[in-house]
């Protein structure tokens, strides 16, 4: 009869435990708790721009699950896929409602009407070209009367603690093709949707 050390069976429930808990392990997502995913947005988070469906212009609060491995900041970047970058019609290049880089890797949150440490940078939003004037930042939905847009959140691990991505104030819609030039360790997507509300 073979005997087997005690620290083999230790190191085997070790190994299993370790295992099981990987498994276990809930994938990347970006969530909300003021909306579901493909749901309607609540209106206080549209902007106030005159035209607008009458919002406050602050940010949803969003929720960082479980982080990939090997990530260094997180990159969010909100778009409309339905408008342009130029405020007109649908193109190649979404329009860019909110850029936020260097975001630290030990952010599980980011609250309603997030006011971000020093070290984040908020690009220019695509308002500073559709109305002409500069709005950095989180710019809120504001889709055309009678129309009903997507609004995306993506948000993006990086391996590097700290990036220079000021290519995304240009707000031309090349913002996530960007950040797939350096290295990614995961991609999440919070997707929302707005039906524009006729007074």
């Amino acid at each position: 009869m073979i005997r087997y050390p005690k620290f083999f069976f230790v190191v085997t429930i070790l190994f299993v435990l370790m295992f099981s808990l990987a498994l276990a392990r809930p994938p990347f997502t970006l969530r909300s708790s003021a909306f579901s995913s493909g749901g309607a947005i609540p209106l206080q988070y549209t902007h106030n721009l005159a035209g607008c469906p009458g919002g406050n212009n602050v940010n949803p609060p969003l929720e960082i699950i479980s982080r990939p491995s090997g990530t260094g900041s997180y990159v969010l970047i909100m778009n409309d896929p339905d408008v342009g970058a130029d405020g007109e019609e649908e193109d190649t290049n979404p329009f860019v409602h909110w850029a936020v880089w260097n975001i630290p890797v030990a952010t599980t949150e980011i609250p309603e009407g997030w006011a971000s440490p020093m070290e984040v940078i908020q690009g220019m939003n695509g308002f500073s070209i559709s109305e002409g004037m500069v709005q950095t930042g989180y710019g809120g939905p504001c889709p055309p009367a009678g129309e009903s847009h997507r609004y995306i959140f993506h948000l993006f691990a990086l391996q590097e603690s700290s990036v220079d991505l000021i290519g995304l104030a240009d707000t031309s819609g090349d913002g996530i093709i960007t950040v797939q030039e350096v290295d990614v360790a995961g991609e999440a997507e919070a997707f929302t949707i707005l039906g524009h509300i006729i007074l």
